[in-house]
């Protein structure tokens, strides 16, 4: 018997000891109260001291290239089939076939000295570590800076995946092949440097128009709030090439885990019609898709031609109320965020540690916040899934100051979704399994979000 009470006392003490190591109490001190908010401020008002901007006559250049995995037969990239990524139930395996191709598109704009490149890829996210490698690639030329650069994918869950680490990214994109991601971002630094080779003299507008019909909340339905505006930017090259970049904030998840073909999803349609009727390019990006999902009709591929050349349809008809300015103001802020440690929650009041949480998910990269102005158009970049309910009231607040703005998703660091805080202790998916960093990390991005956006709309 005291034998017996010996090992149950040992393991009682052996598991408290385990609790107090893996298990840490949810962070909900304000904010602004952290150290990491000291950081962050301290870096942006740097940034703020050396960021300038160009008013004069614009230049434009266009690239498009073919990132489809190298033979269709098999799929294989060297000696390792290439998983798809996006659904978790796909268990990171290979894909069986190739429905249409995957590209990464560039749009470069310089006035002046200042000069920015705006990328999309038919991607899941942009991966950090492939940002990380272009950065590198663009240093040796001595061409671009990391700043000048603004990421976005168009958030197929149809695409490539083998860029991803530790558990819960192999999840979702299968396991890591360092040299699919020494490729990507060839490729990536490729279109990058042609476009900016293809400048030229040119003018760019902007427009948009409501798209209800199309786009839902997904985590709350009617009880929430949908951003369901298309916003598209036109850029024309004096020499007649055209190109459109659309931004809209349903997920590109028409296609469903049961697909195992890489496809761009409606994105791809919708730029495909686009491209064989009035534009030589037309680039898609993932705006504001945090809580919204797409509302087509039919199955599959059905569903996904139908929401992608709705929206091209209504571009098409739209494009004509743009106003064209070949004489722009071109800026640009972008501050790098000091991040509060892990808080993957186990319940409402307790997380796994930090240090367990890093081995599990991946990588983040650098996160940063990112806006630029061209005109009187800003576009904020942000490093997670941003949520459209969040992104309303930043419009809505430059709408006032006399600007037109958009915020996307996936810019080179990837911290999982940012939501509305009320929505924090929400039993769903986006909220509670994807929600990484606490309580308070939708006001520290609103914070900066505010402050970079805002400090463009006096730069002239």
């Amino acid at each position: 018997m005291r034998l017996f009470i010996k090992i149950l006392l040992s393991l009682v003490i052996l598991l408290i000891v385990v609790l107090i190591i893996a298990v840490k109490p949810v962070d909900y001190a304000p904010y602004f109260e952290s150290d990491y908010y000291e950081v962050t401020r301290a870096r942006l008002a740097e940034g703020i001291k050396g960021s300038s901007s160009a008013r004069g006559d614009l230049q434009i250049g266009f690239s498009k290239v073919n990132i489809s995995p190298v033979a269709t037969l098999g799929l294989d990239f060297g000696d390792h089939a290439i998983p798809m990524a996006g659904y978790g139930d796909r268990e990171g395996l290979p894909a069986k076939g190739l429905h249409d191709s995957l590209f990464v598109k560039s749009v470069a704009l310089k006035v002046q000295d200042q000069t920015l490149v705006i990328l999309a890829a038919d991607m899941l996210i942009i991966p950090p570590n492939v940002v990380e490698q272009v950065t590198s690639l663009l240093a040796t030329q001595n061409s671009i800076r990391r700043e000048q650069i603004l990421y976005t994918a168009t958030h197929t869950h149809s695409s490539m995946g083998g860029w991803s680490s530790n558990l819960v990214g192999e999840a979702f994109a299968g396991e890591l092949q360092a040299e699919l991601v020494n490729w990507l971002a060839g490729k990536f630094a490729q279109s990058i440097m042609l476009a900016l080779e293809d400048l030229q003299a040119g003018e760019l507008g902007h427009g948009k128009f409501e798209a209800p019909q199309l786009v839902k909340n997904r985590l709350v339905g009617e009880k929430g709030q949908e951003q369901a505006t298309f916003s598209f930017l036109l850029a024309k090259q004096k020499e007649g090439r055209k190109a459109v970049i659309g931004l809209f904030n349903a997920h590109a998840t028409t296609l469903s885990g049961d697909n195992w073909q890489f496809s761009a999803d409606y994105p791809g349609y919708w730029y495909q019609k686009l491209e064989a009727q009035e534009f030589d390019l037309a680039v898609f990006c993932a705006g504001s898709v945090g809580s919204h999902g797409p509302v087509s009709h039919g199955k599959e591929f059905e569903k996904a031609r139908y929401l992608g050349e709705a929206l091209a349809d209504s571009v098409l008809k739209h494009q004509a109320l743009a106003e064209w300015q070949d004489t722009l103001t071109l800026a640009s802020l972008q501050v790098k965020l000091e991040m509060p440690p892990f808080h993957v929650r186990l319940t409402d009041g307790w997380r796994l540690a930090p240090f367990l949480s890093k081995k599990l998910f991946p990588p983040i990269g650098e996160v940063v916040i990112q806006s630029v102005r061209l005109g009187d158009f800003i576009w904020t970049s942000t490093p997670a899934d941003f949520s459209g309910e969040l992104a309303l009231h930043h419009q809505h607040r430059l709408h006032t100051k006399g600007f037109e703005s958009v915020i996307s998703s996936f810019n080179g660091g990837y911290i999982g979704y940012v939501l509305p805080d009320k929505y924090y202790h929400y039993m769903e998916y986006e909220s509670r399994i994807m929600s990484w960093f606490g309580p308070n990390i939708n006001p520290y991005l609103d914070e900066m979000i505010y402050r970079t956006s805002d400090h463009l709309t006096t730069s002239d």
